[in-house]
């Protein structure tokens, strides 16, 4: 469930957050860009940190359940 909210945060409030606060994207359209670059862009870190986020909590679970089935 935390993966998945992770996921969900870095898609919707990251993107909102570079489109309507920082005007990050207003920035990168004035270079010759696509807007479909952009937002492919966008999706593709959005699934990099999430990958990256289940990576760690999956870690985190192996650990805990080698140390409980040790100890």
């Amino acid at each position: 469930m935390s993966a998945m909210n992770a996921a969900s945060f870095e898609a919707l409030y990251s993107a909102f957050s570079r489109i309507q606060v920082q005007r990050t994207w207003d920035g990168i359209m004035n270079v010759p860009v696509r807007l479909d670059d952009v937002v492919l862009a966008e999706m593709l870190w959005a699934a990099f940190k999430s990958l990256f986020t289940s990576v760690v909590i999956l870690g985190v679970m192996l650990a805990l359940t080698r140390r409980r089935f040790r100890g």
